[in-house]
């Protein structure tokens, strides 16, 4: 190579790097872990930080241990020394980058984790978004969780018998009559009908149910005429936060209004609260006992 091509070449790469274009090339999309091998060449990375309580669960589930956790997951068995660095809607990306982890587990729903994700991948950390919106999801991330822990064992405990556990539900409830339903999340500060992208709406749509949310655009802002207009058979209602302040808030939006007194689900006794533990949190090794919970809310008359 001739000096005037050298010297072209050693321009372009000191360019590239400095508009961070050399660095997005390098890791586009989260190193090795964005790869085919799932980064299992080199066995389990090491200190691994799960940003979400759900997530820090599945990497335990698979045998890996963790060196980082969000403040919703002080309470997981399991964690150890794992420091907290953050909560779930702000995790501290110094504090992350202070443990040194070959691999941080994040969520694009969480729009923080997003921009999160993009400074560590940058940093040249391998960070992954492991959404998890249904069973199938949870299957597939767990399938390459132990495959790079090296624990097939654990994946037939928490994942294959759990998967055929669900499926013998499922055809339980194939020849059910359909009913609708709404999904409904609440915290003190603003309620949600839940459509068929949230993993509670699969379940309850594996099981022959409809969710009236998926087809009227008026149910965004949750109307009570929309509400009243669907007439759904059963309510599911999910709390998020503080636990006394969202059935407050629910109370006084909803279940207090006359309207709201004359719906089906009402009137038949089919309003329901779902437990946090398998419909607020994702349920990971207990989709089994999510599936039968709801089933057997469908067969209460």
């Amino acid at each position: 190579m001739d000096s005037h091509m050298l010297k072209r070449r050693n321009f372009l790469l000191v360019a590239l790097t400095a508009t961070g274009v050399l660095a997005a090339c390098d890791a586009p999309s989260g190193g090795r872990w964005a790869t085919d091998d799932g980064g299992r060449a080199g066995g389990p990375p090491a200190n691994v930080v799960a940003l979400m309580r759900s997530l820090a669960d599945m990497w335990l589930l698979a045998g890996g241990t963790l060196a980082g956790i969000t403040e919703d997951a002080r309470d997981l068995e399991g964690v150890g020394d794992a420091q907290v660095v953050g909560s779930l809607s702000r995790p501290s990306l110094e504090q992350i980058v202070a443990l040194s982890p070959g691999l941080v587990l994040a969520t694009s729903d969480i729009p923080a984790q997003v921009e999160l994700r993009s400074n560590l991948v940058r940093q040249g950390i391998d960070c992954i978004d492991v959404d998890v919106n249904s069973l199938d999801d949870y299957a597939s991330h767990m399938r390459r969780f132990c495959d790079t822990c090296g624990r097939d064992d654990l994946y037939q405990v928490n994942v294959a018998d759990v998967v055929s556990a669900c499926d013998a539900v499922r055809a339980r409830a194939k020849d059910l009559p359909e009913a609708k339903y709404l999904a409904l999340r609440t915290s003190s500060a603003k309620s949600k009908a839940l459509k068929q992208n949230h993993f509670a709406c699969r379940i309850f749509d594996d099981l022959n149910m409809q969710n009236i949310a998926d087809d009227g655009s008026s149910l965004d802002e949750l109307s009570l005429e929309a509400i009243q207009a669907a007439d759904p058979a059963y309510v599911l209602v999910i709390y998020q936060g503080d636990e006394d302040k969202a059935r407050e808030a629910y109370e006084e939006g909803f279940s207090s209004r006359p309207a709201w007194q004359g719906l089906k689900a009402t009137l038949d006794g089919h309003v329901f609260v779902l437990p946090k533990e398998l419909f607020q949190y994702k349920p990971n090794a207990r989709w089994a006992d999510a599936y039968r919970y709801a089933l057997e809310l469908r067969s209460r008359e």
